[in-house]
């Protein structure tokens, strides 16, 4: 595991992609970048490690800053069914999970080291409410 300096400044490199991303599409104050990296949490994963397990309830949403992750199912044969894969600057999340707390079918992993900020359903709802 690395140091925790180096975790910190993979966090501030996620961020500034996910700042990079949002400047793309809208114009934001500092202000609001402090409330969006405040509603945030960094997440490291290495290559085959889940985010989520089917039968999971969706807790957060993700941003990939770095890497790719996969999206996919398991049927009842045991064959796996890829639904997407998120590569950088992609969004991913079991919507409906994640909104009514409900168990997932879906699982998540990476595929490569993935860099990801995560965002919870009330947090995000915060962010739609303050940021304009």
């Amino acid at each position: 595991m690395p140091p925790d300096h180096a975790r910190q400044g993979d966090a501030a490199a996620a961020f500034e992609v996910l700042r990079a991303y949002l400047d793309a599409r809208a114009t934001f104050s500092d202000h609001d970048f402090d409330l969006i990296r405040g509603a945030l949490l960094h997440k490291h994963l290495d290559a085959g490690e889940f985010l989520q397990r089917g039968g999971d309830v969706t807790r957060h949403a993700a941003f990939v800053a770095s890497g790719c992750l996969r999206n996919y199912i398991i049927d009842a044969k045991g064959q796996e069914h890829i639904v997407q894969f998120a590569p950088e600057t992609w969004w991913l999340a079991d919507g409906t999970s994640l909104m009514t707390g409900t168990p997932s079918q879906y699982f998540i992993d990476a595929i490569e080291d993935s860099d990801l900020l995560l965002i919870d359903g009330p947090s995000h709802q915060t962010l739609v409410d303050r940021v304009p």
